[in-house]
Formats: structure tokens, C-alpha cells, sequence
């Protein structure tokens, strides 16, 4: 008799959600740059109004905006990629991965941070445990409601009837 087939979560990304679970790796990214950012600010930007004439601005005062939008962005996107995928596990797991390798490469090339070989090695555990995590239903097969599992089961009583 043919095994049933069971959809894993990995076959389950849609092209939509897969782009759209990327894309909210990449705002949360650009969310921690900017609160990076908004943390070393101190100086302020000046520049002119009409009708106001010049304005100086703490930097502070346009990053922590910029923050929350963009987390805002990241979880408007996130909700949508959820909406569009039967796996939120997949949807998951492609968003903490875009995040960590965006954020490691923002770090390096705005603030000059050193990946050392360690910080890679420990970026391909998770996000290979992630995906491990993500397969794990390929050899789960789906277990029968307690009572499907009853009346199949050769000792149990209930199921026969009594005289």
C-alpha cells in the first residue's frame, strides 16, 4: 500500500510569501541599523523651511521615527508573508535568516565590525538548525485521533460489543 503523502513545510513556500518573508528579514536589518545608528548620534542635521528659515534638528529626533517605521514596515510585511504561506514555520525561519546575514553584512560595511570565521560557523549552526527545524514533518506521519486509534486497537474492549 503507497505511504500518504504529507507536505512539508519547505515544498509549502509560496513565491509571494517566500519574497515577502525576505523582505521583512531585510527591514528588520535596516531597523537595527537605524537604532545602531540613533544610539552613536549626537550631532544635528541643520537645514532650511520655507517661510521657517533654519532649523537645527538632533539627529536622534529623525532616527527613532525612521526606527519605528521601519519596524512597523517589517511587521506589516511579516503578517503578510504569514498570510500568503501554509508554513509559519517556513515564513520564520527565511525571515531570521535574511535578518542575521543582512545585519552581519550592514555591520561591515557601515561600521567596519570584523566577522571573525566563528561568527560564520555560528550563523550556518542556526540557520541550519532552522532548516532542520523547518524539514522535520517530511518523516512525521500525521497520528490517528484517540478514537481511530481505540477501535483499531485489538485489546481494547470498548470497541467490541458486549453480550
Amino acid at each position: 500500500m503507497p505511504k500518504p503523502k504529507h507536505d512539508s513545510p519547505s515544498t509549502s513556500v509560496h513565491p509571494v510569501s517566500f519574497s515577502l518573508s525576505i523582505g521583512s528579514g531585510l527591514l528588520a536589518a535596516t531597523s537595527t541599523l537605524l537604532a545602531k545608528l540613533t544610539a552613536q548620534a549626537s550631532d544635528t542635521v541643520q537645514f532650511t523651511l520655507p517661510f521657517v528659515g533654519l532649523v537645527s534638528v538632533p539627529n536622534r529626533s529623525i532616527l527613532v521615527p525612521l526606527v519605528v517605521l521601519s519596524n512597523i514596515a517589517m511587521w506589516a510585511v511579516f503578517t503578510r508573508a504569514l498570510s500568503a504561506s501554509s508554513s509559519s514555520a517556513a515564513v520564520t525561519v527565511l525571515n531570521n535568516s535574511a535578518n542575521m546575514i543582512a545585519s552581519a553584512l550592514m555591520g561591515y560595511i557601515v561600521f567596519s565590525e570584523s566577522l571573525s570565521m566563528r561568527w560564520w560557523i555560528g550563523c550556518a549552526f542556526v540557520l541550519a538548525g532552522s532548516a532542520i527545524m523547518n524539514r522535520g514533518g517530511d518523516s512525521i506521519r500525521p497520528v490517528p485521533s484517540p478514537s481511530k486509534a481505540r477501535a483499531h486497537h485489538k485489546y481494547d474492549t470498548r470497541s467490541k460489543k458486549r453480550e
